[in-house]
């Protein structure tokens, strides 16, 4: 294993000057301001004063925390907090940023809020961003390149656009359907299971139906002799 093109058993400090990590849970000093937060953690990379105040106020406009910069971290939103962690992460400019799950336990404004700030980071830094998550959708949005694992091994490796084509080789037999998120089907996932109620098109042959006869039955037609509706399933 080669990071950076160093080997990590012996340019251990080399290699974590150039990357930066972003954990599930946030690691914020509360007793310090959002401001302080970035500053003295920008010092712990033997950044210059002025350097570090410099980057640390370019962060907070490009999180949009620049009114809450003097305020402390405690009363911040669940969502402020991660952006926070997050442009933190970017003050010694790393090469690589690894995300780990990063809008976990997020409520589903703060998390789309995260997700746009993320597709933000990735334009505006040249930083590569390796992200996990157990949302697939989250992946399909923010990630050029997807890698599902199972079990430590590597299932599925291709771009979203890519693993949607190999749905539709899979299903274009199968005469029309509705158009499907390419993690629903893709055929090296299938196994998985959380892709077993997804992959209906791994199933060899339709599921029984046992009241797919209601369909011709009185009992599914209205007093006027119209076929209902549900019953036409």
């Amino acid at each position: 294993l080669r990071v950076l093109g160093m080997d990590p058993a012996t340019h251990g400090p080399e290699i974590k000057a150039r990357i930066e990590v972003v954990p599930q849970q946030d690691q914020l000093d509360e007793e310090l301001s959002v401001r302080e937060n970035l500053y003295i953690y920008g010092r712990y990379f033997d950044l210059p004063r002025a350097v570090a105040r410099r980057r640390a106020a370019e962060l907070l406009e490009f999180a949009q925390l620049t009114e809450r910069g003097d305020s402390l971290v405690e009363p911040l939103s669940g969502g402020m907090k991660r952006r926070l962690t997050i442009a933190r992460s970017l003050i010694n400019e790393p090469e690589i940023l690894l995300l780990d799950e990063p809008t976990t336990g997020l409520d589903p404004r703060s998390k789309l809020e995260v997700q746009s700030f993320i597709e933000e980071v990735r334009t505006a830094h040249d930083t590569s961003i390796v992200l996990t998550t157990h949302d697939l959708a989250e992946a399909e949005r923010l990630c050029e390149r997807i890698l599902i694992l199972n079990a430590g091994r590597i299932v599925a490796e291709d771009t979203p656009e890519g693993l949607r084509r190999r749905v539709a080789d899979r299903t274009s037999g199968e005469g029309s359907r509705s158009p499907e998120p390419w993690w629903r089907c893709t055929p090296t996932c299938s196994s998985l299971p959380w892709a077993q109620r997804w992959c209906s098109a791994s199933v060899p042959s339709p599921r029984p139906r046992p009241w797919s006869g209601w369909s011709t039955t009185s009992s599914c037609r209205d007093s006027s002799g119209a076929q209902l509706p549900w019953a036409q399933w």
